[in-house]
């Protein structure tokens, strides 16, 4: 059985480490770097598509790092596409649920998680692809397998993991269709990935397949792999914070009106104003 892992209360010890070559170095140990300790969490060597934590860390770093500085680059370009889905996904996804006249009766958790999804999915693959219902609907359902096999992971022995994930996530489907789909994409392949030019640059799928190109290491089931486990990153964060922000609210309604003035206010909202 592996460690059971828990957040630090007042009896545990802390150590802050503030040296830029001790951080190096704990970053770096195959046991107790982020990646170790993710990897420990979540089973990533089953869940990720045989994904090893520590294999090629500088060429996955400098990947990484590229893709996300050239994605936040482009946030001001994005911004009217997720605007324009934002508007068409809303309204589908408060059908789901009762209207009493005047509100919709809405379970946040699933609703936001169905909501910023959505609009993920197309910052991941863009558009074109995540119109596509069978992979949208694996990649808005892998994080949740993760989640689900993160906690039997934690407590079962490890030679029964793989049986665990199988059961778990139906034979691996949501990974494995996610997988089947993209790699043709990621190797170029042609007529794979119908789309216009500028959508694909947009998209981090684009961008991870133009940055890696040239580099061996970066074969398409590493890049789809790779893709896999920045979708698992950025999937949770979105639907958290709303979550969260929707909680508030809905136990000080009395500051509803004074952000409904805020905002009336600002007038017409774009990239800058919210910026």
């Amino acid at each position: 059985m592996g460690p059971v892992w828990e957040r630090g209360g007042p009896m545990h010890k802390h150590h802050v480490i503030t040296a830029s070559k001790n951080m190096q170095e704990l970053s770096e140990h195959p046991d107790l770097s982020q990646r170790a300790v993710y990897a420990d969490l979540f089973g990533f060597k089953y869940s990720l598509s045989q994904f090893e934590h520590n294999e090629e860390k500088t060429a996955r770093t400098r990947l990484f790092g590229r893709v996300l500085h050239e994605q936040k680059a482009r946030l001001q370009e994005l911004e009217p596409a997720i605007r324009s889905r934002l508007q068409a996904t809303l309204p589908q996804v408060l059908s789901g649920w009762l209207w009493t006249g005047d509100a919709y009766l809405v379970q946040t958790a699933p609703a936001l998680r169905r909501l910023a999804g959505t609009l993920m999915c197309d910052l991941l693959i863009g558009p074109t692809l995540a119109d596509e219902p069978e992979l949208r609907e694996a990649l808005l359902q892998h994080p949740k397998d993760m989640i689900s096999f993160a906690k039997a992971y934690q407590v079962c022995p490890k030679f029964l993991a793989p049986l665990v994930y199988n059961l778990i996530t139906h034979e691996d489907q949501a990974m494995q269709t996610i997988m089947k789909r993209l790699i043709p994409v990621a190797a170029e392949e042609v007529g794979s990935w119908k789309a216009p030019q500028e959508e694909k640059s947009l998209s981090i799928l684009g961008n991870m397949i133009n940055s890696s190109s040239g580099n061996d290491y970066w074969t398409p089931h590493r890049i789809v792999q790779a893709l896999s486990g920045i979708w698992f990153a950025a999937a949770q964060q979105p639907r958290t914070i709303l979550d969260f922000v929707l909680l508030e609210l809905y136990s000080r309604p009395e500051y509803i009106p004074l952000i409904r003035h805020e905002l009336d206010a600002a007038g017409t909202l774009d990239f800058n104003k919210l910026e």
